[in-house]
């Protein structure tokens, strides 16, 4: 389910409440939020808004930081943008990344991602959100062994200092 919130920044808690309703539906989502005018402190105005409806999670990682169990800054915010100095990380590469989940390592992860963009490039930098339940239509579609096999798996995924198991 792909929804749209209009921002009316005369009126923002209207806003929070119709996000809040949006989340009380029992499917996944994507909730894009558009404003009436320009939001000048995108950060400060998210960060704003993220505590009207919910409780956030300050689960940001450095990228810059080698030891990959120290990244974890205690911020909220991550950073995503091309930086050829910044080696060994999608999030600042030209790469495409890989097809994943955010937080799965972290075995606590809130049930809410919230992306913000700054400044968008010309080109390139989609995002492409799939529903799992989609996902696993096309396996039984179009691979069954391997849905079997990830299915059957023990799936253990380790990052910065976190650890998270999942099984069948």
């Amino acid at each position: 389910m792909i929804k749209e919130v209009f921002i009316n920044l005369e009126d923002i808690e209207s806003s929070f409440k119709e996000v809040i309703e949006l989340w009380k539906v029992k499917e996944n989502k994507i909730i894009v939020t558009r404003s009436n005018n320009k939001i000048e402190e995108v950060k400060s105005f998210y960060e704003n808004f993220i505590n009207n409806i919910g409780k956030p999670y300050f689960l940001a990682e450095d990228a810059t930081i080698k030891d990959r169990n120290l990244q974890r800054t205690g911020e909220l915010w991550s950073e995503v943008r091309y930086d050829s100095s910044i080696k060994d990380a999608y999030r600042h590469s030209s790469n495409a990344q890989p097809l994943h989940t955010d937080g799965s390592y972290i075995p606590s992860f809130p049930n809410a991602t919230l992306m913000c963009c700054n400044t968008n490039t010309v080109e390139g930098g989609e995002t492409i959100f799939l529903d799992a339940n989609d996902l696993i239509y096309c396996l039984e579609q179009e691979n069954k062994e391997l849905l079997e096999s990830l299915s059957n798996s023990i799936v253990t995924h380790e990052r910065s200092g976190d650890k998270r198991i999942e099984y069948k």
